[in-house]
């Protein structure tokens, strides 16, 4: 008889430690707002940005400089061909007005 319940309490031994194992880290990531979850994953994770950052950065910033300066000249090919439509109107005024004048 001794037998059956020490194999009986070992059987239901282990189940209660794995349910009180289960419990208590829930309770554990709950108590914590899942920290060392979220420690893990950040560490894991910078890992993984380290490896592939630094070309991903120096190909962005030279990306982005080439497509800053490409709107910069842009916009200054619109400032140089309005400036020269301002310079033919007011060419075009000043011989008009040097036309009503002598005529």
């Amino acid at each position: 008889m001794f037998t059956v319940r020490h194999y009986s309490w070992e059987r239901k031994s282990l189940k209660i430690i794995v349910i009180a194992v289960i419990l208590s880290s829930s309770w554990l990531v709950r108590e914590t707002q899942g920290a060392a979850i979220l420690e893990f994953y950040l560490g894991l994770s910078n890992q993984l940005q380290t490896l592939h950052s630094q070309p991903y950065t120096k190909n962005t910033l030279k990306n982005s400089k080439v497509l800053e300066l490409e709107t910069r000249i842009l916009d200054l090919e619109n400032q140089n061909q309005n400036l020269k439509n301002y310079y033919l109107i007011q060419k075009t005024i000043l011989l008009n007005q040097n036309q009503f004048s002598l005529g």
